[in-house]
């Protein structure tokens, strides 16, 4: 279970990743540092990265939620 607490946790940190990288990303665009096609795929791939946190989460959770259910159901037919 702590290890899907540290998946939650790094999933939080992905988010406020995603958004500085946005961030930064917008400045560069408005210093003309870097160009706009490139900058749709850059921030296509951060975007892409950040789903994929948010989905290895909600794996992570659901996981966590079936073992209590198991063992839960475990407790009862031992009884």
């Amino acid at each position: 279970i702590s290890l899907v607490n540290k998946i939650n946790k790094l999933e939080e940190i992905t988010d406020k990743l995603k958004d500085k990288t946005r961030k930064a990303h917008i400045k560069r665009m408005n210093k003309k540092i870097c160009k706009p096609k490139g900058g749709i795929i850059y921030m296509d791939i951060i975007i892409n990265l950040e789903r994929i946190g948010d989905h290895l989460k909600n794996i992570a959770n659901i996981v966590k939620d079936d073992i209590y259910v198991n063992k839960e159901q475990i407790d009862i037919s031992s009884r």
